[in-house]
């Protein structure tokens, strides 16, 4: 039913759209209708493009970042008004990168790419984090070696699965990374480094040289560790928050822990014994909110809030009717955890969408907190008919019914978007890799499947950009 009720949408929102300007609505003056595509593929081939990063800068013009093929990184400016920079050229650099998790700018405009790598010549799942930066030109910065990546083989169980996840960067540009290490076949636990600005060594001040695992080990189920895995970072006036999930009684259990960002040490102060409900303490935190399904319940972005909160957004399996589903939940948490707040009320999590895959998420100035991500077309479904799918909620959670216009004249907290693909017999397959905001404007940047064609082993994805109106209450100077 939902597939059919997604066609109905994307159809009829053209027509309510146009009765009202709201914050969802696409930027018609970003490339012709709000949404910028880009194909990066060779001659006489077809290829993966993903973008994992939209960098806007001082002009008001974007710098896409992405992948035209795995281990390849990829550059291209985008003017304000979606027309493609021929000047800038189209960089490109073989990297180690087999998969590519998470990305971000420091101060001095120097774009930083983390994931891992697989070991040359190990075992199937030897893996290692790896952390690639170039300057804003998009060329290579040969700081950190001919190639601008460094590989950190963690290897703390021989042949293990260490992967970078996540990355933040501090004002003097020292880069904050968050993933997870393997200590045994069932045991993981949270990794975080922290590497120098100048040359991305590890800092030796922090953790055992530069590195640091925390382990919940919370699942009494089984001995020997639990598999405890770090997903989001966030940087706030000397604390570091990590967010995650840690195994439960044999369930996924959303997981926090703040650091000190100068050593690493836990700030015991977060979620004292004392005062603070939940499966860990001093500086660790886990809770579920058991909805139904799996009660599998994680992390999944972390966000600092102008009123001194941090935000989180998570998913959590709900049951409803019988039927399971993945929601997403919005909450914000005091930077002592002993206080948490939703919008959802007994239920905690507002179920839109089944099968839903929730990607990124930002804070605004006026602290609503915008989140995206991509969903299924009906439960369970083996073809992919995954659109994307952006949402706004109020300060405290709840729905903001005034972002979208809704079905039939209403109003609604999401709108659901989607890519053309080459015709109208390919499956629809939406990735989001980010959102963010740009003088009041809602950006996402992922990937849309052009065309499959499992006969002639064709699978290629383009670059996707989509630009929303965002917040009707700032002017732009910066539009061509």
């Amino acid at each position: 039913m939902l597939r059919r009720v997604v066609a109905v949408f994307l159809v009829f929102a053209s027509f309510v759209g146009s009765a009202r300007a709201r914050e969802a609505d696409l930027d018609s003056r970003f490339s012709g209708d709000g949404r910028f595509v880009l194909s990066l593929n060779a001659a006489g081939g077809n290829q993966s493009d993903v973008s994992v990063r939209l960098i806007p800068d001082i002009n008001g013009d974007y710098v896409l970042i992405g992948f035209s093929d795995p281990g390849i990184i990829s550059f291209q400016r985008v003017f304000a008004d979606g027309a493609i920079d021929l000047s800038f050229g189209r960089p490109s650099h073989s990297t180690p990168l087999v998969a590519a998790r998470a990305s971000t700018v420091d101060a001095a405009g120097r774009i930083i790419v983390v994931g891992a790598t697989h070991k040359s010549g190990g075992a199937v799942f030897d893996y290692d984090p790896v952390v690639c930066r170039y300057l804003s030109d998009g060329s290579i910065d040969t700081s950190l070696g001919a190639t601008g990546c460094k590989t950190f083989p963690i290897d703390i169980m021989s042949g293990g699965l260490d992967v970078a996840t996540a990355v933040a960067v501090d004002a003097a540009n020292e880069i904050y990374v968050a993933g997870y290490a393997q200590f045994s076949n069932a045991d993981f636990d949270f990794l975080v480094m922290k590497l120098s600005g100048p040359t991305a060594t590890p800092v030796a001040g922090f953790g055992n040289n530069g590195v640091k695992t925390i382990g919940f080990d919370l699942d009494t189920t089984h001995s020997g560790g639990d598999d405890d895995e770090a997903t989001a970072i966030a940087l706030d006036a000397g604390s570091l928050y990590v967010g995650g999930f840690a195994m439960f009684q044999g369930a996924r259990n959303m997981a926090i822990t703040k650091l000190h960002a100068n050593d690493g040490s836990f700030d015991t102060t977060f979620c004292p014994a004392a005062g603070c409900s939940g499966s860990a303490h001093n500086g660790k935190f886990s809770f579920g909110y058991d909805l139904g399904g799996t009660n599998n319940d994680e992390i999944r972005a972390l966000a600092i809030m102008p009123i001194c909160n941090f935000s989180f957004v998570s998913q959590a399996d709900k049951l409803a009717s019988g039927t399971a589903y993945v929601s997403y939940v919005v909450a914000t948490m005091s930077p002592d955890g002993a206080e948490q707040q939703t919008g959802y009320g007994a239920s905690h999590a507002q179920t839109i969408l089944t099968d839903l895959d929730l990607g990124s998420m930002t804070v605004r100035s006026d602290n609503k907190i915008v989140v995206a991500g991509t969903t299924a077309g009906a439960p369970g479904q083996t073809d992919p008919q995954r659109y994307i799918w952006v949402a706004q909620t109020t300060p405290t959670g709840a729905p903001d019914n005034t972002f979208s216009d809704g079905l039939f004249g209403g109003t609604s907290p999401f709108t659901i978007l989607s890519f053309p693909a080459k015709d109208t017999s390919q499956p629809v397959d939406h990735r989001v890799a980010q959102l963010l905001l740009d003088r009041g404007r809602i950006l996402l940047a992922g990937a849309y499947l052009n065309e499959r064609n499992v006969m002639a082993n064709i699978d290629d994805f383009n670059f996707a950009v989509a630009r929303l109106q965002g917040d009707s209450i700032f002017t732009d100077g910066f539009q061509r």
